[in-house]
């Protein structure tokens, strides 16, 4: 009987073709993080790219 009972549950469970559930707190969240990280990025870039200048403008006689 236990493997009925199994077979039930596991048959009403409809497959969703490998997609996760996602609610849109979820997406908010991603989004607003997505955005916080390419600010961030561009500031780490932009002070890279001038201590390197900084670098070469030493290095070059």
């Amino acid at each position: 009987e236990e493997e009925d009972v199994d077979q039930r549950k596991s048959s009403s469970v409809a497959p969703r073709g490998g997609v996760p559930p996602v609610s849109p707190h979820a997406c908010i969240r991603d989004a607003v993080a997505d955005e916080l990280f390419d600010d961030i990025w561009r500031e780490v870039v932009g002070l890279l790219e001038e201590l390197l200048h900084k670098y070469w403008e030493k290095q070059l006689p």
